[in-house]
């Protein structure tokens, strides 16, 4: 699956901006969708942003360009099931490769976060919430614990 990934980097060596945007969003609970969805949702939504941002890192660095890689805030909240799995480590995959290309202008969002130095943008209420909520009790998030 990751293969084209090498031919993808020699096609775009000049890269100065990687988007990483797919995602699919498989149906049923981790416990009892189909391991097959879940690990394709892995792969398509974590794996394949991973080795993409692998084989272009050479482009981006040498460009001292940015990669953009498009989350949600399924990121750091569970009700997206194995989508949130697979974004929240797509999440701290951004995280890990902006300290791995510090050097080059990394950014986690959009074109104008990227023009402004901005490293991270969180763009609505829930996702803001949500975030904050992080370094509250596990309860602020899923009220049902609280129970």
């Amino acid at each position: 699956m990751f293969q084209a990934n090498d031919r993808i980097a020699r096609q775009a060596g000049d890269t100065t901006i990687l988007i990483n945007n797919g995602a699919i969003y498989p149906k049923g609970d981790l416990l009892t969708a189909p391991a097959e969805d879940i690990t394709a949702t892995i792969a398509t939504n974590l794996l394949g942003p991973i080795h993409l941002t692998r084989a272009l890192a050479p482009a981006l660095r040498s460009a001292k360009g940015a990669l953009v890689n498009i989350g949600s805030v399924l990121s750091w909240f569970a009700i997206g099931k194995a989508h949130s799995v697979s974004k929240a480590g797509l999440w701290m995959a951004t995280n890990a490769f902006r300290l791995e290309l510090a050097p080059s202008d990394v950014a986690a969002a959009i074109f104008d976060a990227v023009e402004a130095g901005d490293h991270e943008l969180i763009v609505d209420e829930l996702t803001t919430q949500v975030h904050t909520a992080l370094s509250a009790p596990v309860t602020a998030l899923y009220p049902a614990l609280a129970q």
